[in-house]
């Protein structure tokens, strides 16, 4: 995949095109956009850079969705959306990545007294149940995810099993 330029934008004052996308091809104009009606309220919850990036390796790439990648992560495979890759990727390739989970405005989060699998895929899309340890800020699952957000809304769940229902897992390739 490699970053194109906006045909209906151009250079700032600083020589930089501000509308670089990842598609294939340009987009119209912004004015062309109508505004969407969201039915569910989002939330995105970071996954702060870590000493360590995360390493991913690529095992498929959506040949008509650009944003849609397949990983293998710690050994896990996930369907991820890519929000940012600011080079050309290609399958069989390993990168160096932050994930970053996308919530829905009222999420389900809850205690689960084991655990016989780390991800479970919900319908054809983006979204996961994910089961972990919610230790703090650090969710343990298929990999570890950073989140002070589910740690302080849910203290009671501190040190616990959970399952987590996610809408959508992306991907920034550094």
């Amino acid at each position: 995949m490699k970053p194109t330029t906006n045909a209906g934008c151009s250079a700032n004052a600083y020589g930089h095109y501000p509308c670089t996308v990842l598609n294939r091809s340009p987009l119209p104009p912004f004015n062309h956009f109508k505004p969407l009606k969201m039915a569910k309220k989002l939330k995105k919850i970071s996954v702060p850079h870590t000493k360590q990036p995360k390493k991913a390796l690529i095992v498929a790439i959506n040949e008509h969705v650009d944003e849609d990648v397949t990983l293998v992560i710690d050994g896990i495979t996930v369907n991820c959306f890519i929000s940012v890759c600011p080079y050309e990727i290609s399958i069989g390739n390993t990168y160096d990545i932050e994930l970053t989970l996308t919530l829905a405005e009222n999420y389900t989060v809850q205690s689960v007294t084991s655990i016989d699998r780390l991800v479970e895929k919900k319908g054809n899309g983006y979204a996961y149940f994910l089961y972990g340890k919610l230790c703090n800020d650090a969710f343990n699952t298929f990999t570890i995810l950073h989140s002070e957000e589910i740690h302080y809304e849910h203290p009671e769940l501190n040190d616990q099993l959970i399952k987590l229902e996610v809408l959508r897992i992306d991907v920034t390739f550094l």
